[in-house]
């Protein structure tokens, strides 16, 4: 009797080992599935830059990545996977299917403690979407220290203004120069910024401030594209002349409207001579570690999972 009830209980013993089994390889399918489809959505998210050929370019990078029987949902800021995952129970001798979805989305941040440079661009309209500035539009970065429309040291997109409106020439943070390079080479803030905040800063070390920005231009694979279009059409660059800028509102009390992402110039914009401003050109919104602009028009966007 003893013998049997032993065998009894190693038999219920065995069976709950290999229940057990199960539970767990099916656990880490299920985990594994989802953090496959995770990562995948968040690749294909950094696709979308408010064009079409972005959408399909996150459609198609949620594919690959996912494979082709998971069904894949773009809007103009989001991908959403779902895919549904075979599961096998051995020792039930079942099978059955697991339902995995996800979704990232491109979010704004209202404030940014990395990823600016140490300058703000004028916004011509606060109140309109993109704050009045025009996409591939090139805008003041630095202004020169005595700005003119006569003596043509101000930006092109900020040649409507009047004499007289132009900003003081200004950088956002310490007059340090090892802040300052590594400000401008790696966009390092001094302090957080948001939107809202009072603009203040230093009058900065201009030719360090030229030489460092030329270096970063120089840091690119693709250092000689004109302007952005020609940049993203070559396909050759690392993102190093795409950066992150404030945009403030006019006034005498100017204060942080925004965020947005400029395209730099070539090196020798940078190198001029003289009463000369810094300009970029003005691409929409930013999105950290990404080689294009953001889908917004404006903003400092980050990928993030969306549950």
């Amino acid at each position: 009797m003893v013998l049997i009830f032993m065998a009894l209980m190693l038999i219920i013993v065995f069976a709950a080992m290999g229940v057990a089994v199960d539970i767990s390889r099916a656990l880490a399918t299920r985990s594994s599935a989802q953090s496959s489809l995770e990562a995948a959505a968040l690749t294909a998210v950094m696709e979308l830059d408010g064009s079409p050929d972005g959408i399909q370019r996150a459609r198609a990078t949620a594919l690959r990545l996912a494979g082709s029987l998971a069904a894949v949902e773009v809007t103009a800021n989001l991908v959403r996977i779902r895919m549904e995952v075979p599961l096998e129970w051995i020792v039930l001798r079942s099978s059955g299917k697991h339902a995995a979805q996800t979704a990232a989305v491109q979010l704004p941040l209202e404030e940014v403690g990395h990823g600016l440079l140490p300058y703000s661009v004028l916004a011509h309209d606060p109140s309109s979407t993109d704050l009045g500035l025009r996409h591939g539009e090139i805008y003041t970065l630095r202004w020169a220290a005595q700005p003119s429309l006569a003596a043509g040291n101000v930006c092109r997109g900020d040649a409507g203004l009047l004499d007289g409106a132009f900003p003081a020439p200004l950088l956002l943070g310490p007059a340090d120069r090892s802040l300052i390079r590594r400000a401008i080479l790696d966009s390092r803030q001094s302090s957080p910024l948001k939107i809202g905040d009072a603009v203040k800063g230093s009058e900065g070390i201009l030719p360090l401030e030229r030489e460092a920005l030329a270096e970063r231009v120089r840091g690119d694979a693709d250092y000689t594209s004109a302007d952005y279009a020609s940049y993203i059409a070559r396909g050759r660059g690392n993102g190093r002349r795409i950066a992150a800028a404030a945009i403030h509102s006019p006034g005498e009390q100017p204060h942080i409207a925004g965020f947005g992402a400029f395209f730099l110039l070539p090196a020798s914009g940078y190198q001029a001579e003289g009463d000369q401003p810094f300009c970029a050109e003005f691409i929409g919104s930013y999105l950290q570690g990404s080689t294009r602009r953001g889908a917004a028009g404006t903003g400092f966007l980050v990928a993030r999972l969306s549950r």
